[in-house]
């Protein structure tokens, strides 16, 4: 009868739902109640309190309070497209959950006060909500949980205004938080613990949409909130932590940055500290035998696997492909480097190179020395004039300029890439002739 919690003499009224008390979202529990409340009231934008008062939980804040109009199903009275809720049901829902549960509820906002009771319809136990004029007008909206007891969480962890100490930075679009379960929370609330990431996040933008229950997201929606927040971020102390936890496999590897929502500040800092963390000489490369030859010629290389696919477009502004580097030095011209040219060491350690090939049967005439400095290469087989070109600034060292030979002639004589399976095998039998045909004299 809507009585039994009756404050003043003035007519009580009721809504009632028709919607099934025990299997309407039967998974909801005391945190979903606490969460659609506390949501409520953070979407006033201003001050919230979550208390206890007498093994009662209140929930206040100082906003503008709200009509009857906002108990009708389907209809919001959120102020504008940043509330935290988009469906206008969560706090319906919520006394609904409570009734289930056993809470009663009493809500006073403006000059109402509201409270839940249960009621049937036919056989079926249902939501009714009483409300009365109280005959005083208060500013803002309580709403007391009843018989929320010690033994009952008041989820304060799980909001950040009541953590602001978390906030390490914040930007426009959210705050980069210190949390070691690298939470992630939306609008304040949240949303998801330990998914993944290095840091946690709090995502203010509206990029990221919420299914009604507030407990998925989109990942796509996830990771452009979260590039948003770093879209913004001047500290290069930071863009270090986040290429490390990149390169160490976080989430962090998959999010939209964007080169046209940053500074040419940020923009520069976010690159220089990429050169930090991954060599200042980086190039993403798609297998090992990239990865062997780009080495070779004295870049970083990066396997473009550990970076999800827009961040790897990011970075691609400012790290080249290996595969486009290779072409573009082998089209350049080599220097070779005549004998006159060289001193002494050099033209020993020629000579006894070109009396290696000789035992292999490869013609001596075809190794010259060069300065490949542009070719970022220590030694050099060039398919277009048969070649093998030593870098003269390796010639000081006997017992590497023969390993470049042996490499180089590998690559001429079974067209194998760096280091693959054809390639090794290569190296491993051209060295076995050549220290076969010395055994024969000089072993």
């Amino acid at each position: 009868m809507c009585a039994s919690r009756k404050s003043t003499s003035n007519p009580i009224q009721s809504i009632t739902y028709p919607i099934s008390l025990s299997q309407y979202v039967s998974y909801w529990t005391q945190w979903d109640i606490v969460r659609e409340v506390v949501s409520n009231a953070l979407d006033t934008q201003t001050k919230v309190s979550i208390t206890r008062e007498n093994d009662n939980l209140v929930i206040s804040d100082n906003g503008n309070g709200f009509s009857v109009d906002a108990l009708i199903m389907g209809i919001s009275t959120k102020p504008d497209e940043t509330a935290i809720g988009q469906f206008g049901e969560g706090l319906k829902i919520g006394l609904l959950v409570c009734s289930r549960l056993n809470i009663d509820v009493e809500i006073y906002t403006s000059n109402l006060k509201f409270w839940n009771e249960t009621t049937k319809i036919g056989n079926t136990d249902v939501l009714k909500i009483c409300y009365q004029e109280t005959g005083k007008s208060i500013t803002g909206t309580r709403v007391v949980l009843k018989s929320w007891y010690p033994e009952n969480e008041d989820y304060k962890d799980r909001f950040l205004f009541t953590n602001p100490q978390n906030i390490l930075i914040s930007t426009d679009n959210g705050n980069i938080l210190v949390n070691p379960q690298s939470d992630i929370y939306v609008k304040g609330v949240s949303l998801a613990s330990n998914p993944g990431f290095k840091f946690a996040y709090n995502i203010t933008s509206n990029s990221v949409k919420m299914n009604r229950d507030r407990k998925s997201v989109n990942m796509g929606d996830l990771f452009t909130g979260i590039g948003e927040i770093w879209n913004k971020i001047e500290d290069s102390k930071l863009w270090v932590k986040f290429w490390e936890s990149v390169k160490s496999g976080k989430h962090e590897n998959s999010v939209y940055l964007s080169r046209h929502n940053m500074t040419n500040d940020i923009y520069a800092t976010c690159q220089h500290t990429f050169y930090k963390v991954f060599g200042v000489k980086p190039a993403l490369v798609e297998d090992d035998s990239e990865y062997s030859e780009i080495k070779h010629r004295g870049y970083a290389p990066i396997f473009d696997t550990i970076f999800g696919g827009q961040l790897r477009w990011f970075i691609r502004d400012f790290v080249p492909y290996a595969s486009s580097i290779i072409e573009e030095l082998n089209k350049q011209e080599i220097i070779w480097v005549s004998s006159h040219k060289m001193d002494n060491t050099q033209k020993d350690t020629m000579s006894t190179l070109r009396k290696v090939c000789k035992r292999y049967g490869f013609d001596s005439k075809m190794v010259r020395g060069a300065n490949l400095s542009n070719h970022h290469a220590r030694g050099l087989y060039n398919p277009r004039d048969g070649f093998i070109y030593i870098d003269v600034s390796c010639l000081y060292d006997l017992v590497e300029s023969i390993g470049i030979l042996l490499h180089e002639i590998s690559h001429a004589v079974t067209n194998g890439n760096d280091l693959t399976d054809t390639h090794v095998q290569g190296i491993q039998s051209i060295s076995g002739k050549i220290i076969a045909s010395y055994s024969k004299h000089d072993f």
